[in-house]
């Protein structure tokens, strides 16, 4: 499991967005190429920052999601399950 450094000046690989998400790397680069999730192009590497990618996401759930992506994240950090 890789560290992912956290703070607000931070900026994430694919890779590491990946294991933040719990997805697999094929789906932030499909996603990074069709512009679905908000990124920064830095010449030919894509960057994310965190906080903008899972208020991206909370934006897009659904009413009837039982949980936002942000909580399953908190709840990951501190160990709990839902």
């Amino acid at each position: 499991m890789t560290h992912i450094p956290k703070g607000p000046d931070h900026l994430l690989t694919a890779a590491e967005l990946a294991e933040a998400l719990n997805v697999p790397l094929s789906w932030v680069r499909e996603k990074t190429g069709r512009n679905l999730i908000p990124h920064y192009k830095l010449g030919k590497y894509a960057r994310y920052d965190l906080t903008e990618v899972m208020e991206y996401f909370e934006k897009k759930a659904q009413p009837t999601s039982p949980q936002t992506a942000a909580e399953f994240l908190r709840r990951k950090e501190s160990g709990r399950r839902s």
